[in-house]
């Protein structure tokens, strides 16, 4: 009204919320030197963006109007009864919408200025409510919505989902399907429900899966190592072509600019250890330019998902652990080339991002400590606060990709049941067996106490069970938290992993007596995993995973973490988990994953770290089709672990004097998480889980 201008412009009503929020408009007496200064002062306060600095109520900003009016009214001297009547013609009128002669007008009339101040509260009021209510509580999006299944591979028995992404006209679905070790990638058409095998299988690793925005192309992401820490871009015609490799060495997903033009995605570690990279480049690979570069723990690490605003102007990416919180998420301008924190979440870690074309909101992907196995599907505002949920059940949603109008979504559902078996010690060809019936809702994982009961993991509890499922005993329970990998140390202490204790993103290990009383951390590391102890009891084993080292800590508490040597004595890494000592305690047993220089090609051997001797593991072959960690049998002559075979574990026996191994389980489906025998021998718990993934859509519907 003061100006003729609008403060902020722009093609969108996405752009107009961008500059709103994130750019200052031109000063008012730049527009029209007739006003007065403290006018422009008014104005810019009302404009404040720091809430905290903006008027706090109307009858503030009321005020200042009218001791402004006051002033400006005393100070012309100028009397109303000796004042001509203004003449308006329409050849003084201006162009500039009016404002040279709403100023000529309220010069000569005070009731000018009058009906202007109550029309300026008006107009701001109305202004400050939409922007609060619009910006500040966007309105809910996927309130109401449809789920339709769009694949079913319990019927078709055509393996695991692991990620998807539907394309911008929401009429295909591109799969990753993971079978008997092998990937491929599948196109679905969805009203017609057919489907075309576009990418043939291979023992790769596929990822980041995205349309392009016209639709013609898909991109993927394919490991260039089987360590899966180098992948490149791929580019695909949809209706059928061969894969063009454009990008080297990329770290995180794909997002596409909203004009298709441009691409932007993550890099670590290249051409600087310890540092990642935020770089854009044409659609077709070109013209790669660096927007930011960041050390990895500098606040976090690196991103691994990403997504570019409507507008064009912002890149939001995932931050992992920045300080004390889990997660967040980080804006970066693309015209200051700054980035600035959107938000933090002590409790919610990330792993996928998508910007509806409003603008308004951002989709997520997101875990909730302490249950980092049931993500679900959920939404925040564009200008931050808290995530609100879209999806609230204990089935896990992986990846996710809207539609370019924004009220279609695909996601991988994965539904999820664990059960506990008893076997005999020798194992059981028995194609079925009958679960125990446990009194908790969801076992995350077993082990044996000293005198023969089961230590049964529920997540934020530890219980003491018979081996009849009953004479349960709650041992701990932390309900903002993790506990996991127990392993007992003798008759008088079990130790086991303790992840968000404290309302910290750290995981450590912990001891505690065997009735749960005199609970003692023994590390302090970020993510310290799979405890064993040594058969003497002063030591405790375990993986200090960003480190990739296995250490070893004084069971009593006595001292410090320390490396043990010659443990990674390799070209690979530590790929799985649960270590086992020997009976004599001279041994060390765990998963590591050698790599060919040349080659890059990885195989998975057994390493047996003798602890008396500062030697390189000795490494055993395995059964190609090794699918999870090692245990000793009860005799001590062999090492046990699943292997997998179109989709199901058994358990394979493996001689340590090289003579052939036996498989002696005969499970015709699911998957093997844990197993252990009990003390004696006579009994083999096995952990198992059930597991069915499908894409489904997430179609927003009007209440």
């Amino acid at each position: 009204m003061a100006t003729g201008t609008l403060p902020f412009r722009g093609e969108s009503s996405g752009v107009v919320f961008d500059c709103i929020l994130n750019k200052d408009p031109a000063p008012p007496m730049r527009l029209n030197p007739d006003l007065p200064p403290r006018l422009e002062d008014v104005i810019h306060r009302a404009l404040e963006k720091d809430r905290d600095l903006r008027y706090q109520h109307a009858s503030d900003m009321r005020s200042e109007l009218l001791r402004l009016k006051r002033d400006t009214d005393s100070s012309r001297h100028i009397s109303t009864q000796s004042a001509e009547p203004a003449k308006v013609t329409p050849t003084a009128i201006p162009s500039a919408h009016g404002s040279s002669t709403v100023v000529t007008l309220a010069k000569q009339h005070r009731w000018g200025i009058t009906l202007g101040v109550i029309a300026v509260l008006v107009f701001l009021s109305l202004v400050g409510f939409g922007f609060y209510s619009v910006l500040l509580h966007p309105a809910a999006p996927y309130q109401n919505f449809t789920i339709t299944q769009v694949t079913n591979t319990q019927v078709h028995n055509s393996g695991l989902l692991s990620s998807t992404a539907i394309s911008p006209d929401a009429k295909f679905v591109l799969s990753v399907v993971d079978s008997d070790g092998l990937q491929s990638l599948w196109l679905r058409n969805v009203p017609t429900g057919s489907d075309t095998q576009v990418i043939p299988p291979s023992p790769s690793d596929y990822a980041s899966l995205t349309f392009s925005r016209d639709g013609n192309y898909f991109y993927f992401r394919k490991a260039a190592n089987s360590l899966l820490t180098h992948h490149d871009i791929y580019r695909v015609p949809l209706l059928g072509g061969n894969p063009q490799m454009i990008v080297r060495n990329v770290n995180s997903d794909i997002s596409f600019s909203p004009d298709g033009h441009r691409m932007a995605y993550v890099r670590a570690n290249d051409p600087e250890i310890g540092k990642y990279r935020l770089l854009t480049a044409a659609w077709d690979g070109s013209d790669e330019k660096v927007l930011q570069i960041l050390e990895v723990g500098s606040s976090t690490d690196f991103s691994h998902h990403l997504a570019w605003s409507p507008s064009g102007s912002q890149i939001a990416y995932q931050l992992v652990q920045p300080g004390a919180a889990a997660g967040g998420i980080e804006l970066f301008d693309l015209e200051s080339a700054h980035s600035r924190r959107l938000a933090t979440f002590d409790d919610k870690y990330l792993t996928g991002l998508s910007w509806p074309p409003d603008g308004r909101q951002i989709l997520v992907n997101y875990w909730t400590r302490p249950d980092v196995y049931r993500g679900q599907i959920g939404w925040m505002s564009s200008t931050g606060g808290d995530i609100h949920a879209i999806t609230r059940d204990t089935n896990r949603y992986d990846s996710i990709s809207a539609s370019a109008d924004g009220r279609t979504l695909a996601t991988v559902q994965t539904k999820i049941g664990n059960n506990v078996y008893l076997l005999s010690g020798a194992g059981s060809q028995a194609t079925q067996a009958e679960p125990l019936s446990l009194p908790v809702r969801d076992v995350q994982g077993v082990n044996w106490t000293a005198d023969g009961d089961l230590l049964v993991g529920e997540g934020p509890r530890l219980w003491r069970i018979g081996q009849d499922g009953k004479n349960a005993t709650q041992l701990l329970a932390d309900s903002h938290a993790k506990l996991s990998w127990t392993s007992v140390c003798g008759s008088r202490y079990f130790v086991f992993g303790w992840a968000f204790h404290g309302d910290t993103s750290l995981v450590n290990i912990w001891r505690a007596n065997t009735d749960g009383s005199n609970v003692v951390r023994l590390t302090n590391g970020r993510r310290d995993l799979h405890p064993v102890c040594s058969q003497d009891q002063e030591w405790v084993f375990y993986y200090d995973a960003p480190a990739n080292e296995l250490k070893r800590v004084p069971l009593d508490a006595s001292g410090k973490p320390e490396a043990l040597p010659r443990s990674s004595d390799f070209p690979g890494l530590i790929v799985w988990g649960n270590m086992e000592m020997s009976t004599d305690g001279t041994f060390l047993a765990y998963v590591v994953e050698v790599v060919n220089k040349e080659t890059q090609e990885g195989t998975r051997k057994i390493a047996l770290l003798n602890l008396e001797s500062p030697t390189a593991p000795r490494l055993l072959d395995t059964n190609q089709r090794i699918s999870g960690s090692v245990q000793f049998t009860p005799d001590r002559n062999a090492i046990a672990y699943p292997i997998r075979e179109s989709g199901v574990d058994n358990l394979w026996v493996q001689p340590l004097d090289g003579s052939a191994g036996q498989q002696i389980t005969n499970f015709k489906s699911d998957q093997i998480a844990q197993f252990h025998w009990s003390p004696d021998g006579s009994k083999l718990a096995v952990l198992r889980v059930h597991s069915d993934s499908n894409v489904i859509l997430i179609q927003e519907t009007k209440p």
